[in-house]
């Protein structure tokens, strides 16, 4: 037994039975532990086996108990800091100080929890002007290291990891940190040697193991990987990056079972785990569920932006699901540091392809297309970007080079060149060519007919071009192939929509969501519906839906912005046209409806200009909206002469009413005047001319022409 130097109370309970009693599972003998009573040697024990979630129990009990002690907190932020967790490791820091600690004793603990919560510039500030002793030195460089290398990049980095093997040249931890260096940087040749060094001083040391079983999963030794990094988690179990990296290594070779077992090893430590989050989508991914991996993915916040797995993976995801400005964005800033990822660099230019960006496609493709041997795929998809850009002979060579290969490709190359049928038809339409793209894919349809892809976009086709029936024909077809097929559902609500029966439309739509709840183009259609039918209401609810799942879909922000200003909700309105208007700068439309929430709430010259905007965008294409529009600006002009007016009359009426009370005074003073004349003091033609002429203070200034409440933002 020990006392607690805190609380001078005797901490009694064995680390033994606590094991015991914890190890059974029974809630009502947990509930017997008395966890104010257990001692601080106990708590460092259970800390060093890795068993988190009761050293973080029996402190928060012994702190709500008010016996907690400095002890306590500091085990508490080491563990909230080695789950990662630097919110609740920060908030422990305060309440050690709060109980007397040592400032010196918090500056690598609050250090760390900074770091963990990406606040560099914060950590740095810690590290340069805390006092840290002597003993702490070697470590405070390690974290240096780690924090510069954020700040000012990998070489500022290098230098403070130079400098901890200069202060310790026999401990392992700098050149642990120059491996992990080298690791991020993608040169595995070198992290390796930096390992190997750091594992002959250290061989057993958790964070050894891990950084080698790393660099063993990346170089395909994914057996040895495995083994290194059990290592790793047997010798510290709450090591989360262990057995994170655990985890990948076995999705990496689609044992997905293995994988969840250590995600779930992390989620009882770290339940909100962003890195575990990311590998559970991943595995989502993997098996097909890609509507489920996309929402799993968005509850990792910063994840996807400062961790490039994570970005990839969001990025193919959302290319996948059809997302392909959500999809470029992602593929693009991994590409920036591994850019030799094939996969990731057709994907990026089959993405910007379809945001209608050839040219952009087209130099994104460029490392591919160099390579010796060829690369079938990007050929084909520069053959369709070259259509998009009406370039007819550059499409014919590309196709030469294509036929080659893909005669050397078998069945497989005979598909793809299938599909660059639908490409260059969807580029003619693109480019404007809306007769010749629906020749040549009705003339492939004709030899193809069991192609429902081609009959999904022949039916689109027909109806971009107002041929309803065509593309109801198609899409009875493609059920009669494909029954209960979404997607042909959702063709024949668009087909009624446009035919204006909206109630038939809502029924198809609904349909297709039946058999695909997450269809998003269905559920965008029936969203349309319900505005046409004046279903507020029912708009909204799916269109908050899509917009939390696709933030970076501009005509979900858009048809939200309008079911906003049919509800009265002007604010929100304004909200949502303001993403929009962000995502789609040219459309008419937004600009339109945000000059009608302008004028709502009072702001005609801002209304004016933005409607300006919009007949700028709308001319050549949109006649209709010009005329609506120009009727909206007379009005708005003439209210807001007929406010000038009436202000401009207010203003007379003020004037003539002051200068009515100034007359008054005038004639008051006078009276004064004239009647003390009449007592025998001189007269105003008698005063002593030297004296200051004053007059009573009144507070009745006239007011300001151009003062008052009402003007308009600038």
């Amino acid at each position: 037994h020990e006392l607690n130097g805190g609380s001078g109370m005797l901490k009694q309970l064995s680390l033994v039975s606590l094991l015991m009693l914890a190890a059974c599972g029974d809630n009502d003998a947990e509930q017997d532990i008395d966890y104010n009573a257990v001692t601080d040697a106990e708590i460092d024990a259970l800390v060093d086996a890795g068993d988190f979630p009761m050293v973080v129990k029996i402190i928060e009990a012994q702190d709500k108990a008010d016996i907690a002690d400095v002890h306590d907190y500091l085990v508490l932020a080491k563990v909230y800091n080695d789950v990662l967790d630097g919110v609740a490791a920060e908030v422990a820091l305060e309440k050690a100080r709060e109980a007397g600690a040592d400032e010196a004793e918090l500056v690598l603990p609050l250090a760390r929890a900074l770091v963990a919560q990406r606040e560099m510039d914060r950590a740095w500030k810690v590290l340069v002007e805390g006092d840290i002793p002597p003993d702490d030195r070697f470590d405070a460089l390690l974290l240096k290291a780690d924090v510069a290398r954020d700040r000012r990049g990998p070489d500022a980095a290098r230098e403070y990891f130079q400098q901890a093997i200069e202060e310790r040249p026999d401990h392992f931890g700098g050149y642990l940190g120059l491996a992990t260096l080298a690791f991020s940087q993608g040169d595995l040749a070198e992290a390796g040697r930096l390992a190997e060094q750091a594992g002959e001083m250290a061989p057993d040391d958790p964070g050894v193991l891990h950084v080698r079983g790393a660099i063993a999963r990346y170089e395909g030794r994914h057996e040895e990987a495995v083994g290194l990094l059990k290592q790793a988690v047997a010798a510290r179990s709450g090591h989360l990056l262990a057995r994170l990296e655990l985890a990948g290594t076995y999705i990496d070779t689609r044992k997905f079972e293995d994988a969840q077992k250590e995600l779930d090893a992390v989620y009882a430590l770290s339940p909100g785990n962003s890195m575990a989050q990311y590998h559970s989508a991943l595995i989502l991914a993997m098996t097909g569920k890609l509507g489920e991996a996309e929402a799993l993915l968005l509850r990792t916040g910063d994840l996807t932006r400062l961790y490039p797995p994570a970005a990839r993976t969001y990025g193919h995801v959302a290319y996948q699901l059809g997302k392909y400005s959500t999809a470029s964005m992602y593929l693009e800033r991994f590409l920036e540091g591994q850019p030799s990822d094939r996969l990731t660099r057709l994907a990026l230019a089959e993405s910007i392809s379809q945001r209608g960006r050839a040219r952009e496609a087209l130099d994104v493709l460029k490392p591919l297309l160099e390579q010796e041997g060829g690369d079938l795929e990007a050929i084909l998809m520069a053959a369709a970007a070259h259509g998009a850009l009406g370039e007819v002979a550059k499409v014919r060579d590309r196709l030469r080079e294509a036929r080659s290969l893909a005669a050397e490709r078998g069945a497989d190359g005979e598909t793809l060149m299938k599909g660059l049928t639908r490409r260059l038809a969807l580029a003619r339409f693109f480019a404007g060519d809306q007769k010749g793209a629906t020749e040549e894919l009705q003339a492939y349809y004709l030899q193809n007919q069991d192609d429902v892809e081609s009959m999904a976009v022949l039916a689109n086709l027909w109806l971009g071009q107002g041929n309803y029936a065509a593309a109801e024909d198609l899409a009875h077809k493609i059920q009669a192939r494909v029954p209960g097929s979404a997607q042909a559902a959702n063709i024949l609500g668009s087909v009624k929509y446009r035919q204006r029966d909206f109630e038939a439309a809502l029924g198809h739509f609904d349909a297709a969501l039946k058999e695909n709840a997450d269809y998003q183009s269905a559920i965008k259609n029936r969203a349309l519906v319900y505005i046409a039918l004046s279903r507020f209401d029912d708009a909204e609810k799916d269109l908050v839906g899509l917009a939390a799942s696709a933030p970076s879909d501009g005509q979900i922000h858009a048809m939200l912005g309008r079911v906003y200003l049919q509800q009265g909700e002007t604010q929100k309105a304004m909200a949502e046209l303001r993403q929009a208007e962000e995502i789609l700068p040219s459309s008419a439309i937004v600009a339109a409806d945000m000059s009608l929430a302008l004028a709502r709430q009072g702001y005609y010259s801002s209304a004016i200009n933005k409607a300006s905007k919009a007949q700028k965008l709308a001319e050549g294409t949109d006649a209709g909206l010009v005329t609506y529009l120009a009727g909206l600006v007379d009005g708005w002009q003439e209210t807001i002469k007929a406010e000038a007016d009436a202000e401009a009359e207010q203003e007379a009426e003020r004037r003539a009413k002051f200068e009515e009370e100034r007359k008054k005074r005038e004639a008051a003073k006078q009276k004064l005047i004239d009647d003390t004349r009449g007592d025998g003091a001189p007269a105003a033609d008698d005063a002593d001319e030297t004296a200051p002429k004053t007059e009573p203070e009144t507070g009745d200034d006239p007011p300001k022409a151009d003062g008052g409440a009402g003007g308009e933002p600038t």
